[in-house]
């Protein structure tokens, strides 16, 4: 089963993820096997703060998500993957691809297996066609236009290498 809430205008100040599991509660499947999922999309953290430069859409606690009879949640807003609880597992899988220069690093998706009895396994799967990466080094009083290309090429040389790029000299 799986529980979701639409809505109908960009700004959604209400707890979605409350609704769901309000929802999820009313339904008793008599102990059989139901995997049950809750969607929604929504900013974990205290009502009205601000997740960085994601704005508090349909903002929720931890503990809205803490629903035994819901096996996994499966979250979006945040496009930066990470897992906010074990049990039961709330995950935002991030974007596929990054938008820009601030949303750096490897992008796709989270393969949830589900099975009952079990808890989720999960598994990143890299989407995205392009990368978004930073590179650091340090200018001197003594850096020449000629040392910077030559210190890029060394950084993007040594990026290459551990990406298993294969590229023609």
């Amino acid at each position: 089963v799986i529980y979701g809430i639409s809505h109908s205008s960009a700004a959604v100040t209400d707890n979605l993820a409350k609704k769901i599991s309000q929802e999820a509660l009313k339904y008793n499947f008599n102990n059989s096997p139901v995997l049950q999922v809750g969607l929604v999309h929504c900013a974990v953290g205290s009502p009205g703060a601000s997740e960085g430069e994601h704005k508090p859409y349909a903002p929720c606690s931890l503990e809205d998500l803490n629903n035994p009879r819901l096996n996994y949640w499966a979250l979006g807003h945040i496009h930066t993957r990470s897992k906010l609880r074990e049990r039961p597992v709330a995950v935002y899988p991030g974007n596929t691809q990054g938008l820009h220069i601030n949303e750096q690093g490897s992008k796709g998706c989270v393969l949830v297996e589900l099975e009952a009895g079990l808890d989720p396994r999960l598994k990143f799967c890299p989407l995205a066609g392009v990368e978004w990466l930073q590179l650091d080094f340090e200018l001197t009083a003594q850096t020449t236009v000629s040392s910077i290309g030559d210190e890029l090429l060394v950084n993007l040389r040594e990026l290459i290498s551990t990406l298993h790029i294969q590229t023609s000299s």
